[in-house]
Parts: C-alpha cells; sequence; structure tokens
C-alpha cells in the first residue's frame, strides 16, 4: 500500500489483517523523516500485534536512490530486497548487541565500528572463546539452529564497548589546493538529541587516537573518543575511504572557473539560483563546491521583497552622480568577466565635503548586495598581512577603502601608499607570501574583485593611479 507521505500511518487498511500470518515491511525512504517514521511506525505495529518488519535503501554520499529509483534501474530482484531488508533490520534493531550481532552475521567480521542512538560502538570476537561456545552448545544439543547456535556462542565470547558517546559521521574532503591544504567535514551528533556540530579534522588528527580525542572534545562539546589506534584506522580504512570530495574556493563571489558565484548561503550558476544542502556545500549539476570564506557574509534577500523605484530614489537624493556610482557598483558584480574581454577594470573615488552623503551612499549600496551597516576598512590602520586579505576575500564584489587620507607617517599610524594598488586594476596579486615549506613556492591570489575610495580629500598618488580612478565629487 503507498502512503502518500511518511507521516501517514495507514491504521484502517492494516487494522483489517491483525492475528494473520501476514509480515508487513515498512519500506519509507532513506532519509531523517522516513528513518524517523520507520521507527514510530513499528512501535506502534508491535503495540497493535502486528508482525511488522524494515527495509531500508543503503545510501551513498554521491547518489541519493529512493523506490521508484530502484524500479526503474532494475534493482528490486530477491538479493537486492534481502539487502534492503537487512539495512531494515539494521535500523530498527532494539540494542547496541542486537545490532552488532546483525552485522557480524551478515559480514562475518571478527571486529568492527558500528553506530547506535548516535553512539559509536566496537564489536569484537574471540575466536577461540567462540569455538569453544560452539563445542558447548553442541554437546548440550537443544534442538536450535545454527544461527541460534552462533548468536548463543557469540553471546557468550562477544567484546561490546562503547567507544564514542556521540556520532562523528565523516562527509566529505575539502582541500585549498593554493596553499596545500586539505580537511575532513565531519558531522556529530549527540544521543540527547542537541543540536548536531559540523566542523572539520586534518589527516593528522584522524590519523592518531590522541589527536583525534582532542579534536573531538573542541569541537563538540562533552564528545569523547577512548578507543585505540588499531580502532580508529578501522574507523578510517571503512569510513574515509572513497569519501566523496567537494571543491573549494577560499573568496565570496564568482569563481571563474567554475563559472558560478558561490555565496554564504547561495550560490548561481547559469542563471540558476541553488541552495546550500544539508552538509554545507552546493551541488550544482555535477559539480560540488563550497566556500571556505566565513569572514565575509551576505544575507541575501528574497527576490519578491524587491523594489523597483529604487534607482529613481538613489537619482532624487544624489543625482547623477548617485547613478554612476550606483552603474560602477553593477559592473563589479561582473568585473572579472570585464577584465577577461577589456584586460582591466577601473576604480571609483568618492571623495567631497563632509556631510555630502558618501557614507550614506556606500552604505545604501552594501544593503543592495546584503551587507547592513557596512562602509568598509581603513588601510592606514590594517597591516599588510589584513590588507591583503580584505584584496582576496571577495570576487566580483567591491573592496571599499575609507579614511586613508593621512597627511605622512606618524609614530601612530602610516599613510597608505595608494601606488599598491596599481596591479590590481589588471586583477593581478597586489601582495606574494612565501608558503611554510622547504621549496620556493609563494602564493599570490590574484584580485577578483572592484576597487572603491571614499574619503574627504582627493587621492594624491602617481599620474599611473590617478589614470586608473573615475573621479566623484560630492559637495
Amino acid at each position: 500500500m503507498a502512503t502518500l507521505s511518511c507521516v501517514n500511518y495507514p491504521e484502517k487498511q492494516l487494522v483489517q489483517y491483525q492475528n494473520k500470518s501476514i509480515t508487513w515491511v515498512c519500506g519509507l525512504d532513506n532519509d531523517p523523516a522516513g528513518r524517523r517514521n520507520i521507527r514510530k511506525w513499528i512501535k506502534r505495529g508491535r503495540v497493535d500485534g502486528l508482525d511488522v518488519t524494515a527495509a531500508q535503501i543503503p545510501q551513498q554520499s554521491s547518489q541519493k536512490n529512493d523506490w521508484n529509483d530502484c524500479h526503474t534501474n532494475h534493482r528490486l530482484s530477491q538479493k537486492h530486497q534481502e539487502e534492503y531488508l537487512y539495512h531494515g533490520s539494521l535500523l530498527i534493531a532494539k540494542s547496541a548487541l542486537d545490532k552488532a550481532f546483525l552485522i557480524w552475521n551478515k559480514k562475518n567480521l571478527n571486529g568492527f565500528f558500528f553506530d547506535f542512538n548516535h553512539r559509536m560502538y566496537w564489536f569484537e570476537l574471540n575466536i577461540d572463546k567462540f569455538n569453544k561456545a560452539i563445542e558447548n552448545i553442541e554437546r548440550e544439543d537443544n534442538g536450535e539452529t545454527e544461527e541460534q547456535k552462533r548468536r548463543k556462542a557469540a553471546e557468550q565470547s562477544g567484546a561490546l564497548s562503547e567507544i564514542t558517546n556521540c556520532q562523528p559521521t565523516f562527509l566529505y574532503f575539502q582541500s585549498n589546493k593554493l596553499t596545500d591544504e586539505s580537511w575532513y567535514y565531519c558531522r556529530v551528533e549527540f544521543p540527547h538529541n542537541g543540536k548536531a556540530i559540523k566542523n572539520i579534522f586534518t589527516g593528522g588528527q584522524v590519523a592518531a587516537a590522541a589527536e583525534f580525542k582532542k579534536r573531538l572534545l573542541s569541537i563538540a562539546p562533552g564528545g569523547l573518543f577512548t578507543g585505540t589506534s588499531k580502532q580508529l584506522d578501522w574507523l578510517v580504512k571503512h569510513h574515509i575511504h572513497n569519501i566523496k570530495v567537494v571543491d573549494t574556493v577560499d573568496f565570496i563571489g564568482y569563481s571563474k572557473e567554475h563559472k558560478a558565484y558561490v555565496f554564504n548561503d547561495l550560490a548561481v550558476s547559469d542563471g540558476k539560483a541553488y541552495a546550500i544542502n544539508d552538509e554545507d556545500f552546493f551541488e550544482i549539476g555535477k559539480l560540488a563546491i563550497k566556500s571556505l570564506n566565513q569572514g565575509f557574509q551576505l544575507q541575501i534577500g528574497d527576490s519578491s521583497d524587491y523594489r523597483e523605484d529604487w534607482p529613481q530614489l538613489v537619482y532624487q537624493g544624489f543625482g547623477a552622480k548617485g547613478l554612476v556610482a550606483m552603474s560602477f557598483w553593477l559592473g563589479s558584480l561582473f568585473s572579472e568577466q570585464i577584465r577577461t574581454l577589456h584586460k582591466s577594470f577601473p576604480f571609483l573615488e568618492i571623495v567631497g565635503e563632509p556631510g555630502g552623503g558618501k557614507t550614506t551612499l556606500v552604505e545604501f549600496m552594501w544593503e543592495l548586495l546584503g551587507k547592513a551597516d557596512e562602509e568598509g576598512f581603513d588601510p592606514s590602520k590594517a597591516t599588510a598581512a589584513a590588507v591583503s586579505r580584505k584584496f582576496s576575500q571577495v570576487s566580483n564584489l567591491p573592496v571599499v577603502l575609507i579614511e586613508a587620507d593621512r597627511e605622512g607617517d606618524t609614530a601612530k599610524s602610516r599613510k597608505f601608499d595608494w601606488d599598491e594598488l596599481k596591479t590590481a586594476y589588471n586583477g593581478r596579486a597586489s601582495r606574494a607570501r612565501g608558503m611554510k615549506n622547504s621549496g620556493n613556492e609563494t602564493y599570490e591570489p590574484p584580485f577578483r574583485g572592484a576597487i572603491v575610495i571614499t574619503k574627504n580629500a582627493e587621492v594624491s598618488a602617481s599620474e599611473a593611479i590617478l589614470q586608473r580612478i573615475v573621479h566623484l565629487y560630492f559637495r
């Protein structure tokens, strides 16, 4: 029978078949809602006196399958059904020991990890004790089946121990190719129904039991790993082997290599918007991608809230210069594409007397992009490393420099050298730094955004810089 939704329990249909030799198989989709309701249905069916079990389709991170997919792909044979019933039995196991015996009986492993009720357990069978137990049981000859004998012997010789009081699940592998850094992205769930934690583990932290224990305690409140290096190696071998790989960018905005805009909770490619999934990355066709930059946040609104009269309001408030500034701001969203065609993208300078509306205009333009209470940063107050990171953390977005009009260097501040921006005009790196290795590699991230300068006094720099600037003066 089809229930159309996992929350619809077919009570009226099932009550007609009470006290009859029928085993009901609950086969909902293998997603959080389906698994949650399978457990509810099994519990209710047992209370109603029904013989109930479950079937689940094992899922792979690269491809999600439901029952219709199995039907169309001819994966509902007797062999497939036995596999789905096995996974359903794992889901509804009454205890950790019951689940351990199901896995052991199916896969004939002498030692393995498994999860139960958001905890991780280790089951290991002592073969010598097991064989002796089998001999004793066969001598007693109580008419038990071979499976019953094996289970009884396993109960007498098996060892079950809790390894973690939470459930870490490695979701995918991510790396930054430019800096040669990589991480395993992990979700940690708790048996007390606390909010799941998502964070990263480095290769070194999953290679050593002591480091894994430290990292788990650092990211998951109260999370404790008490296993050995051997047990951790088993976990890594069977849970991280052939793990999904997600491409990353270390900025917010447009990725020229992937031809997609990657923001915090939204990605855009070929005119289509994609929401971030439950595992914190974007699935754009066959592309899996995410941004590593969490310091630059944009709160992109709903298109239903869009007002078409805002350009007229900008013109009323700031005149033609306001529209010129808005045009440049819009152009900054395509600065990478413009540089590809024209090899450069100019800078914008918004200067003028105090009270001329410069700050109001810039703050309004930032709000159009989803960033409230933002104007820019003062490069004279920032370190060289901070300025370099500000320039490389966005793509196809503006970088606004404010209040950098010092008369000269002082003991407390220094004058910003505008000639440092010369290479940003063509999208080249403004600064380079050496990599932390024994080679000669350097890290030179290109400039992917647009420069906006807003202050009271006009920029005082070389002729080469002044020719790269579009000047707007507000009174």
